[in-house]
């Protein structure tokens, strides 16, 4: 054994040397420690935040400056005030309330008419007398020339008894023709379109049309309604006088039943009445009955001073706010501007319809300047 490491001395020193070296050289590059493995726990990304700009107040005074905001109000384009001339007559119903819609004619209100009615019943009852009247003078006695205006026997004078049946048809149609003339006339009357002596014209008119179609009749049925001419003048002038006061009495109920149907507050146009001035049981005292605007076709109307409307002109676009919390908008365009005082209406015409809207709805707008 000693002979072994004598003679194999110089290579174990060589391979212990070398393994010693190796150590060395693993001690310093691990720093004289034994490496462990040990679990590192990775951290989340951290968001950075850029700070704001800081804006100076030239740069704020900037940024305002690109637009201008004001507030407005839904208005309608058109507007009427609904008024009667029955000044001091109280209210006996009103059919509508503010807010509801109404069409053209529609009666919005009716006056009191019970003085008129009791009216009504006394003309009514003396048109019944005198037509009875009227019926018992002529079936006593036949109807003469005389009873007749002198056209009315010319024209009896004139026809052939060829002509009769032709004639009758087209007093026929003067009558039904005259009945729609009265009515109408009636109406303008009553509107304030036309006048009294227009309707009562048009009342003689019918009068003459339906006496001369009754006299066609009797002729047609054979009867000589000129041959009495001579022996029955007294008889004809009683006639006579029945037919005027017929005439006269039905003139009068015709009158009456004008005024009573001219009793109510008629909507001139159609549209949301927007104010309502009378109630039921309230006497009438004149001026404003009534507002109605017509919504179909309205706009935005907000006032401005005279320093805004500097940067405010036609055609300018505009964002409007239709609701309070400012989330829902559409774009509108100056229409145009008026002058009121020291201040200046400006309308906004929206681009697209606004959701529910109505007569006074208010409007945030924001004018955006080019």
């Amino acid at each position: 054994m000693k002979e072994f490491i004598s003679k194999n001395l110089k290579t174990i020193i060589a391979a212990g040397g070398g393994i010693l070296v190796g150590v060395l050289l693993a001690l310093i590059i691990t720093g004289g420690k034994s490496e462990k493995k040990e679990t590192v726990e990775v951290p989340d990304p951290v968001e950075t935040i850029s700070p704001s700009p800081v804006e100076t107040p030239e740069q704020k005074e900037a940024v305002a400056a690109e637009t201008i905001t004001a507030t407005g109000v839904v208005t309608g384009a058109e507007i009427a005030d609904v008024t009667s001339e029955f000044g001091g007559i109280t209210v006996s119903d009103v059919y509508f309330s503010v807010g509801d819609s109404v069409n053209e004619g529609d009666v919005i209100a009716q006056f009191d008419t019970s003085d008129l009615q009791a009216k009504l019943v006394d003309a009514k009852t003396k048109l019944a007398a005198a037509e009875e009247a009227k019926s018992k003078q002529s079936s006593s006695s036949n109807k003469s020339s005389e009873g007749y205006p002198q056209w009315v026997v010319n024209y009896i004078n004139s026809l052939t008894p060829d002509k009769l049946e032709s004639e009758w048809e087209r007093y026929q149609l003067f009558v039904n023709g005259g009945q729609v003339a009265v009515e109408q006339a009636k109406n303008e009357w009553q509107e304030g379109t036309g006048s009294k002596e227009a309707y009562e014209k048009s009342v003689a008119e019918l009068a003459d049309y339906t006496l001369i179609r009754d006299i066609l009749v009797r002729m047609l049925n054979g009867e000589d309604v000129l041959a009495s001419a001579s022996s029955s003048t007294s008889e004809a002038s009683s006639d006579s006088d029945s037919d005027s006061a017929v005439s006269e009495a039905r003139l009068e109920v015709y009158s009456i039943e004008s005024k009573i149907d001219s009793r109510k507050l008629l909507a001139p146009m159609s549209g949301v009445i927007t104010e309502l001035n009378i109630s039921a049981g309230q006497a009438y005292s004149g001026g404003s009955a009534a507002k109605i605007e017509d919504i179909s076709d309205y706009e935005i109307a907000a006032k401005v001073d005279s320093d805004a409307l500097h940067d405010i002109n036609e055609g300018m676009a505009a964002i409007l706010y239709t609701d309070a919390g400012r989330s829902t908008s559409i774009y509108g365009t100056v229409s145009r501007i008026d002058e009121s005082g020291s201040e200046y209406n400006v309308y906004i015409a929206p681009a697209e319809a606004i959701d529910d809207v109505k007569s006074g709805m208010t409007i945030d707008i924001e004018f955006v300047k080019q």
